[in-house]
């Protein structure tokens, strides 16, 4: 790794782990509600359950029970100084024009409200991604999008993503 750079443990484009359930179930109600309980750990994630706020444990709680399929990715590293990358992280929109700019993807993002943003792929996936937590090394997020292809049915789904980011050296101890 070069000097500065960030090497960052987490599952698919935003996480370490993606949980993704299929149902369509939200709720309201820190992670626990009257009637929904946030459990500490996940497929061997240690979640900051105390920290969430009330109102997620529900809409949380039906994914992270019911999922239909669990990925756990990583650790991938980015080539970016820690800065850097946590500005992109909390700046969607400012990333998806980077990435366009660079020609790798024809992505778009729109805020829609405090840690609320749309996004697109461009190749057919599409939805909102919420800040649920975060703090100096995790991330947890709220997704509900779809997917449209000509190949495909339509499909739409629910995830919690939890990403985890660990600055790290290269070999020279930079």
């Amino acid at each position: 790794m070069n000097p500065g750079l960030l090497a960052v443990e987490r599952a698919g484009v935003l996480s370490l782990l993606v949980l993704i359930g299929l149902s369509t179930a939200v709720g309201s109600g820190m992670a626990q509600s009257g009637t929904c309980v946030l459990a500490p750990q996940h497929q061997g994630v240690t979640v900051p359950v105390e920290q969430i706020e009330t109102h997620w444990a529900c809409p949380l709680q039906s994914i992270i029970s019911d999922y239909t399929t669990a990925n756990k990715v990583g650790p991938m590293h980015v080539r970016l100084s820690e800065p850097v990358y946590r500005y992109l992280l909390d700046r969607p929109p400012m990333a998806a024009t980077l990435i366009n700019r660079l020609g790798l993807s024809p992505y778009k993002s729109e805020v829609r409200g405090p840690g609320r943003f749309w996004c697109i792929d461009g190749e057919g996936t599409e939805g909102i991604v919420e800040l649920v937590y975060q703090d100096s090394t995790n991330r947890i997020y709220y997704v509900e999008g779809t997917h449209t292809s000509t190949l495909l049915p339509g499909i739409s789904g629910k995830a919690v993503v939890f990403i985890k980011m660990i600055p790290g050296q290269e070999g020279q101890g930079n």
